[in-house]
């Protein structure tokens, strides 16, 4: 019986630490997600930009969005 709450206690603490992790990645924002959300451009035209060199920081403060992209 003793093994049996045990085992019961682990197993709530694991579906608690579970569910906040799940909680917590579906509101979770990529930071392509965030920099087109401050610039208005769309992930795809942000992922061009980052295959020809250039940083999400960069894309973000070129849009004049440098404070907002480093609060997130």
């Amino acid at each position: 019986m003793k093994g049996f709450k045990k085992w019961t206690a682990a197993l709530t603490v694991a579906a608690v630490l579970g569910a906040g992790g799940a909680a917590y990645a579906a509101t979770a924002l990529t930071p392509a997600e965030i920099t087109a959300n401050l610039t208005g451009k769309s992930v795809a035209e942000l992922q061009q930009q980052r295959q020809a060199g250039k940083t999400y920081g960069a894309i973000a403060s070129e849009a004049g969005k440098s404070a907002e992209f480093k609060a997130q």
